[in-house]
């Protein structure tokens, strides 16, 4: 029998969270990193007037990318000069 059960499944306890919280933090800051890309590279392209660019004109998704622009005032996105 173990000795100290409670510290065995301590241990294992640790272990298997490393196991699982080392690749999840991984995860986590390369999706971290391309978020503030896209973020960055979206807002030179409000900032430069190009986001009706981005999107092909015959596209499925112009009709709701313009309904959504209607709305949304990207004028805040913009860099300040």
């Amino acid at each position: 029998m173990l000795r100290r059960p409670g510290a065995a499944a301590l241990l294992a306890t640790v272990i298997v969270g490393l196991v699982f919280a080392a690749p999840l933090a991984f995860i986590a800051q390369r999706l971290t990193y391309q978020a503030a890309a896209s973020a960055a590279y979206l807002q030179g392209k409000v900032s430069a007037g190009e986001l009706g660019r981005l999107i092909p004109p015959d596209s499925r998704v112009t009709g709701w990318v313009s309904a959504f622009a209607d709305r949304v005032d990207f004028s805040a996105l913009s860099l300040p000069a």
